[in-house]
C-alpha cells in the first residue's frame, strides 16, 4: 500500500486552477476541496486528516493546505474571492493554464483530463492544437459541455 501525505501548496496550485476553470470558472469552497482531492487521488486518510493547532482547535490539514495555495495563487492574481466561500478563476489564472498546457505538451500530443467539469482543460488543449479526452463523474457537467463542442468537425462524444 502506498504512503500518501498531503500535497504541497505548489502541487495544489495547478489542480486548483483547473478545478476553478472546469467548475465555470467560479467555485464553492467546499466544492475546490472536494474537486482538487479527486483530481489528485487522495484517499480519505489524507482528506480527512487532523491535527490541532493551538487556538484554532483541530483543523483540517488538506484543507489547510488548499487554502494556503488558494491564498498563494491569490497573490499571483490567479484567482480572486468575489464573497466569502466563493472562489474565481481570473483571466491570468486562465493565461497561466494555458502556459501550463503549452509547456508540457506539443501540437498533435494528447492532453487526458480525468476531472473535466465543463472542459475548461480540453478547450485551452484544442486551441493549443493538441487533442484531448476527458472524462467525468458527474454526467450533467459533460452533458453541459458537449453542447459548447457538439458542432466542431471531428467532434466525438461517448456519453457513458
Amino acid at each position: 500500500m502506498r504512503s500518501v501525505t498531503s500535497p504541497s501548496q505548489q502541487q495544489l496550485l495547478f489542480p486548483l486552477l483547473e478545478t476553478l476553470a472546469e467548475a465555470g470558472g467560479n467555485a464553492r469552497t467546499e466544492e475546490v476541496y472536494q474537486r482538487v482531492a479527486e483530481r489528485l487521488d487522495l484517499p480519505a486518510s489524507v482528506v480527512g486528516a487532523t491535527a490541532v493547532m493551538g487556538p484554532a482547535g483541530e483543523v483540517n490539514l488538506f484543507h489547510r493546505a488548499v487554502r494556503w495555495a488558494q491564498q498563494k495563487a491569490k497573490l499571483l492574481g490567479l484567482p480572486e474571492a468575489p464573497r466569502r466561500g466563493r472562489w474565481k478563476i481570473t483571466g491570468r489564472g486562465r493565461r497561466a493554464l494555458r502556459f501550463f498546457i503549452k509547456l508540457l505538451t506539443q501540437p498533435g500530443d494528447v492532453v487526458a483530463d480525468f476531472f473535466a467539469g465543463s472542459c475548461k482543460t480540453g478547450e485551452e488543449a484544442e486551441a493549443l492544437g493538441c487533442h484531448w479526452v476527458a472524462t467525468e463523474r458527474v454526467l450533467e457537467y459533460l452533458q453541459g459541455a458537449a453542447h459548447r463542442f457538439i458542432a466542431r468537425p471531428g467532434f466525438r462524444s461517448t456519453l457513458v
